[in-house]
C-alpha cells in the first residue's frame, strides 16, 4: 500500500541545536498511528515541518505520491493532513454548526448573508457520519470538553481530511469521553482516514492503534506494529535503556499534617467533607462526574465559595477566600481545563 505521508530523512535546527536528525516517518490510509517520545525527542517539531509551520533544513516529504514543501498549515489542509490540538479552537460564543463551517459558511450569492438552515443540515450530516449526537444549534460553550473536541473532527471532515493528527486528544477527557473518541476513530479508519495520534498513555495506544513510531532526542528509532510489541519494548526505546519496575515502591518519610479540612460544606455540591494529608503523601480523591471532587479542591484553592467548613494548614486554622490567598499559603492547583481555568485574577 501506497504511504499517504513518507517523510524522509527529515533535518530541522534551531542555530546549533539539532532538533530532528534524519528523522523517517510515514502513515497509511485508514491506519491510526501513534507517534511516540518522551519530551523534548521532537514529536511537535516534527509535526510543525509537515503542516508547513517550520521549514525543514533537508529531507523530504511526499504526500499523495507528491513531494510537497508547505509553507503555511492552510496548504496542509488543502492535502487533506489536519491538526487537531491539545488546546481546541472552538469559539464557545458559536453554534456547533458555525465552528464546523467558521470561515467557510454557505451564502446567499454575492450578499454575505448567510445560509443558516443550510449550514445546519450539513453539519448535521458530519455528525451523524460520524455517529455523533450533537445538536447543530447547540452553543459550543455549553458543550463539555470532550464534545467540543467532536466539533473539531466535524470540522477535519468536512474539509475532507486524508489524515487527522490529534495531540494528546484524551489529555482532559473523562473516561466515558475517551470511548466515545476511540468509537469515532475506528469509524474514520472505516473511511480511510488516517489518524495520528501524538500521546503517552501507554494503554490508549495498545487499545487504539495499529503502529507505533518512537522519537529520541530528535532521532527516528524505529517503528513497530502494536501486535507485534509490548510497553518494555517501547519504553525501552523512548528511553534507551532498559527498564526495572515500571512503578517501583520507594521508601518516604511520612512527616507532618500540612492540610486538615473539617466538615466542609457547599449546599448542592458537596457536604461535611473532611480529611487530612501529611508530608509526603499522595492523596487521591476519587468519585463520579458531578460527585464534587472538583468543587471541592476548587472551594480549598478559593476560586468556589463555601457555606462552612474549616480549613487548617500546618496546624492553624486559615481562612482562603481566593486563589492569590491560597498561592500564598503554599496551595497550588492545576485545573482539569487549563484553557479555561488556568489562570485566576484574584
Amino acid at each position: 500500500m501506497r504511504p499517504l505521508i513518507d517523510m524522509r530523512s527529515i533535518q530541522k535546527s534551531f542555530g546549533a541545536n539539532i532538533v530532528l536528525n534524519g528523522v523517517d516517518f510515514e502513515v497509511l490510509p485508514g491506519e491510526v498511528h501513534a507517534l511516540m517520545g518522551e519530551n523534548g525527542a521532537g514529536k511537535s517539531t516534527l509535526i510543525k515541518v509537515l503542516t508547513g509551520i517550520y521549514e525543514r533544513d533537508g529531507g523530504t516529504i511526499v504526500v499523495n505520491g507528491r513531494e510537497v514543501h508547505y509553507r503555511h498549515p492552510k496548504e496542509a489542509e488543502r492535502d487533506g493532513i489536519v491538526v487537531i490540538h491539545q488546546e481546541l479552537n472552538v469559539i464557545p460564543t458559536l453554534t456547533v454548526a458555525e465552528n464546523i463551517f467558521l470561515g467557510r459558511e454557505p451564502k446567499i450569492g454575492r450578499t454575505g448573508v448567510i445560509r443558516y438552515k443550510e449550514m445546519e443540515q450539513q453539519a448535521a450530516s458530519y455528525l451523524r457520519r460520524l455517529g455523533m449526537d450533537l445538536d447543530p444549534r447547540e452553543l459550543a460553550g455549553r458543550l463539555s470538553v470532550g464534545k467540543q473536541q467532536m466539533i473539531e473532527i466535524a470540522r477535519a471532515i468536512s474539509t475532507n481530511a486524508k489524515c487527522l493528527i490529534m495531540d494528546e486528544p484524551t489529555a482532559a477527557l473523562t473516561e466515558r469521553e475517551i470511548q466515545a473518541l476511540f468509537s469515532v476513530i475506528r469509524t474514520l479508519k472505516q473511511q480511510g482516514v488516517a489518524v495520528v495520534y501524538i500521546s503517552h498513555r501507554m494503554e490508549e495506544i495498545f487499545t487504539i492503534c495499529d503502529r507505533i513510531s518512537v522519537l529520541r532526542d530528535g532521532q527516528f528509532i524505529g517503528t513497530k506494529r502494536v501486535k507485534e510489541t509490548n510497553f518494555d519494548e517501547i519504553v525501552q526505546m523512548m528511553v534507551g535503556r532498559q527498564i526495572g519496575e515500571r512503578f517501583p515502591k520507594r521508601r518516604v518519610t511520612i512527616g507532618e499534617e500540612r492540610l486538615r479540612v473539617e466538615r466542609l460544606t457547599k449546599k448542592g455540591l458537596f457536604e461535611n467533607v473532611s480529611f487530612s494529608v501529611r508530608a509526603g503523601e499522595v492523596l487521591g480523591v476519587a468519585g463520579l462526574m458531578g460527585s464534587g471532587r472538583t468543587e471541592i479542591m476548587e472551594a480549598i484553592f478559593g476560586a468556589r465559595p463555601f457555606d462552612e467548613g474549616d480549613i487548617y494548614i500546618d496546624g492553624r486554622p486559615v481562612r482562603i477566600r481566593s486563589p492569590r490567598q491560597a498561592v500564598e499559603h503554599g496551595i497550588a492547583m492545576i485545573t482539569e481545563d487549563r484553557k479555561q481555568k488556568g489562570s485566576f485574577s484574584r
